[in-house]
């Protein structure tokens, strides 16, 4: 049994839930780290890289040379899931001289 805390309000109370309960609870509130995409990366607002809440938004950005396909902005929703597929980072087209 673990306890959890929920707030309701301006009212925090202590909740005994199932270990399963509580994994269901945490996994509805945060998104897992997006994974590494190839010749690019991500950025995260408002808050650092580090937890991945409910709202967190990611712009994924392409190195030089590079043009992202796909959805470059993605969120973190309820339910642990991103708001669109990962992008891919792929080669540019070379410019006419």
């Amino acid at each position: 049994m673990v306890f959890v805390y929920m707030v309701e309000s301006a009212r925090k109370k202590l909740i005994p839930m199932s270990v399963s309960a509580s994994c269901q609870f945490f996994s509805d509130m945060y998104c897992k780290e997006p994974a590494n995409i190839a010749h690019g990366d991500y950025r995260c607002n408002p808050n650092h890289c580090d937890m991945f809440k409910v709202g967190t938004e990611v712009h994924y950005i392409c190195d030089q040379g590079y043009e992202p396909k796909g959805e470059v902005q993605q969120t973190c929703v309820r339910g642990g899931q991103w708001s669109a597929e990962q992008p891919a980072c792929l080669p540019g087209e070379e410019p006419d001289m």
